[in-house]
């Protein structure tokens, strides 16, 4: 008898006609509750009782003879004292077949409760030494199967071969909860989807079961996950003319599932006749299967890129626009915390500020120091630590739940520029599923999110530390950093996101951010040179389109002070 996951729970129990549900007048005391730890009818004595057991095969017509003891067959998660507390209002009294039934019942009921909802009484007797006989049934798992599907729920391809994953078993087995010759249990079941979907390598997880109860004299369950891989790898080739590199050619590499094991590879790199840059980061996530070992992200970089916090209102003395060059690494470890997902790491990067032909720029064209260190060039070593409360449904695109991130960024001073300062930063999001078209669905589901951000530097602050208000993971409608560049900020976004058809969907939104007046508190005062309002709202629509690659994000944005701007990007803004 096959069950899809949606019939687990009560709904099992009203598919094999077990009762799931007492009268409504009734009123339900575990053992530890009450006196009496059976069903409560408003008349004890009522023949309307529930008869949802029947006695054992052959039973003799019940006597009124006393419960002398108790014999339990069969259980096991049901244990011999957990059902003497049931039974205990009967053991060294006449026996009451009708209060023998509704006991029955309430340990369907107890079943059904702790998520063993294939397990029940299935009868009783009581022979004439006043033995009472209570039986159960609690299938065990018998086989766990891991089978892989296509987008269209197929399990064979067209040649009538399995569709095959890239996902090794062995690392997919470790993550499950549910295990082979253990009394099936339905919230296994649920947390083992949670978990599967956590591992963000899969687009959609399923489940099958089927009870064996022919084959065997006790039935049993087999358990199939049908999993549809995301794709997960991907490879770009590029080439062309840029400021920084002149003429380049470079490739791009990502896999999200590196090795089958769920662990992510991105590579990037692009030679040019000026330079070359790359940027590589490795993560092996934390796994609650493993509890001794840490989680980890390395990572190293070279970048070079037109500043946003000094923009081209006002230039460089040559007249060009700064430019950003970051160099460096580092890496960090994370595990849990309780409820939080902590991460810890030590990073590295050289800052310097250089021209359209890379040589070193200090100041810009008003005599404004753009680095700490009179070189131009700022050594910036920092201890991180964050911690990370994350309660959503479907993190890549959430449809319920929050996330609240608190981190702290502080540096040690080191080389040139001696930086001494300290970052802080909260981030909370809360998504609210909503109902009002009855049109949504996992990938395009109907929600109203919310985000709110905050963040402060203590001590010194390189000016191109400052946050950066503006741009299409900010207040959309401005272009980036074009609301202020602050030492401190808030920002506050609302979302309604609904499915329009198929894997097309959209948003409306409104973004607000302020730098709270702390423009000019950053060194040489990159805002108010450049005239930034130090506040700005945004609002407008956008599309979301469900692609193999990811979710694409396009937004159309208008500000306070009428402009608007376009926004291009892949996944939600938060």
């Amino acid at each position: 008898m096959a069950l899809p996951v949606a019939m687990l729970g009560p709904t099992v129990a009203q598919a094999q006609g077990w009762p799931t549900a007492a009268n409504p007048d009734e009123v339900f005391l575990y053992p530890e509750e009450s006196e009496d730890p059976v069903l409560l009818y408003p008349d004890d004595n009522s023949s309307s009782a529930p008869s949802s057991t029947p006695p054992l095969p052959n039973s003799p017509n019940i006597q009124p003879t006393s419960v002398r003891s108790l014999q339990l067959i069969g259980g096991e998660v049901l244990t011999e004292a957990i059902a003497q507390a049931f039974y205990r209002t009967q053991l060294g009294r006449p026996a009451d077949p009708a209060r023998l039934e509704r006991i029955a019942f309430a340990i369907d009921q107890w079943y059904l409760d702790n998520g063993y909802s294939l397990s029940q009484v299935s009868g009783w007797m009581i022979d004439a030494e006043g033995v009472l006989t209570v039986e159960v049934v609690e299938p065990e798992v018998n086989q766990i199967t891991i089978r892989y599907i296509d987008n269209e729920g197929r399990a064979l391809d067209d040649e009538g071969n399995p569709i095959e994953g890239r996902t090794r078993e062995r690392f997919l087995r470790r993550e499950l909860q549910l295990q082979s010759g253990a009394v099936f249990n339905q919230n296994d079941v649920i947390q083992d989807i949670q978990s599967l979907m956590a591992l963000e390598i899969f687009e959609n997880a399923t489940v099958a079961v089927d009870v064996d109860e022919e084959s065997r004299e006790t039935p049993v369950v087999d358990v199939v996950y049908n999993l549809q891989e995301r794709l997960s790898r991907s490879f770009q080739a590029s080439g062309g003319v840029s400021t920084e590199l002149g003429l380049f050619a470079g490739v791009t590499y990502r896999d999200g599932n590196f090795n089958g094991r769920g662990e992510s590879l991105r590579f990037g790199t692009q030679v040019g006749s000026r330079g070359l840059v790359f940027s590589t980061e490795f993560t092996s996530p934390y796994r609650d299967s493993r509890p001794e070992r840490l989680g980890y992200t390395i990572r190293a970089f070279r970048r070079t890129g037109r500043s946003v916090t000094f923009s081209d209102e006002v230039r460089l003395a040559n007249g060009d626009d700064a430019r950003e060059r970051h160099f460096g690494g580092g890496g960090s470890v994370m595990r849990p915390i309780g409820d939080w997902d902590a991460e810890l790491g030590l990073n590295y990067s050289r800052v310097s500020i250089r021209d359209d032909s890379g040589d070193l720029a200090p100041t810009d064209e008003l005599g404004n120091d753009l680095t700490l260190d009179d070189s131009g060039i700022d050594d910036l070593l920092t201890l991180e630590f964050a911690v990370t409360q994350d309660q959503r449904v479907n993190p890549s695109n959430p449809n319920d739940g929050s996330v609240l991130t608190l981190s702290t960024e502080q540096s040690i001073p080191v080389g040139n520029g001696n930086i001494v300062m300290n970052r802080l930063r909260a981030d909370y999001a809360e998504y609210v599923p909503v109902n009002l078209f009855n049109t949504g669905r996992r990938q395009n589901p109907e929600v109203v999110a919310f985000n709110v951000q905050a963040g402060t530097v203590l001590g010194d602050l390189p000016p191109y530390e400052a946050f950066d208000l503006g741009g299409g993971n900010s207040v959309r409608g401005y272009g980036r950093g074009d609301v202020g560049s602050g030492r401190r900020f808030f920002l506050a976004t609302a979302e309604y996101r609904f499915p329009v058809t198929g894997p097309l969907g959209a948003v409306l939104f409104t973004d607000f951010a302020s730098d709270l007046g702390s423009g000019s508190e950053v060194p040489g005062d990159p805002a108010g040179v450049r005239d930034k309002p130090g506040t700005g709202l945004g609002y407008g629509a956008g599309l979301r389109i469900g692609s193999p690659l990811g979710l694409i994000r396009a937004d159309f944005g208008v500000n306070d002070q009428g402009d608007n701007q376009f926004f291009f990007g892949f996944g939600q803004r938060f």
